[in-house]
């Protein structure tokens, strides 16, 4: 399917698109609240400023994706691949559970209170981010970049840091804040696992 027929059945009202594959197209700023995207083929494509909220973009293919300033609020991402992805996005309420987001870059994102479960957010370069309340148990965070990026009170059960670093500035490190967080089994920085936040059995 090409972007015409695409847009041509959008605009007719059609709300599956499960499977179809529009990589290296242009659909910046089109609305595609409710959509469902499940397994497409969107390598490389410019959703800049789309409208996705509760799209179902499952198990989508989305690396490389150009994704500024899109919306994605409630949208079901659950094991999409969001690889290297450029992802300064509205992501309020969406399922991000076992979703790949290696090396995507991220810029004053929230990622509040959403669920995170089995994230891979390896080499992911992270700006100012928030991930307060969010569920991130058995995320893969190692050798990410976390610049002034907050995990307060989020669950960190599992959760592997080995490798993460927060940037510096004239040498000074920017602070990661994790009051609150719960670490048990969590693997930190420099490798060493943190049980402090596991319940006794």
């Amino acid at each position: 399917m090409d972007v015409e027929e695409f847009i041509k059945r959008l605009e007719a009202g059609e709300k599956d698109f499960s499977g179809v594959n529009l990589a290296e197209e242009f659909l910046a700023g089109l609305e595609l609240d409710g959509v469902n995207l499940s397994r497409a083929c969107l390598r490389e494509t410019d959703l800049g400023y789309a409208k996705l909220n509760g799209a179902d973009l499952t198990e989508a293919d989305l690396e490389n994706a150009e994704l500024e300033g899109a919306e994605f609020r409630e949208a079901n991402l659950e094991r999409a691949n969001l690889k290297n992805a450029y992802l300064d996005a509205d992501l309020e309420g969406a399922n991000l559970s076992y979703a790949n987001l290696s090396g995507v870059r991220m810029n004053q994102v929230s990622l509040a209170d959403i669920c995170l479960i089995g994230v891979n957010l390896s080499y992911a370069n992270l700006f100012q981010c928030g991930f307060y309340d969010s569920d991130l148990t058995g995320a893969d965070l190692t050798e990410a970049i976390l610049e002034s990026t907050s995990f307060r009170n989020a669950n960190l059960t599992n959760a592997n840091f080995k490798g993460a670093k927060g940037a510096e500035e004239d040498n000074e490190p920017r602070p990661v804040d994790l009051r609150g967080a719960i670490f048990c089994n969590t693997i930190l920085p420099d490798g060493s696992i943190c049980n402090d936040g596991c319940k006794n059995e």
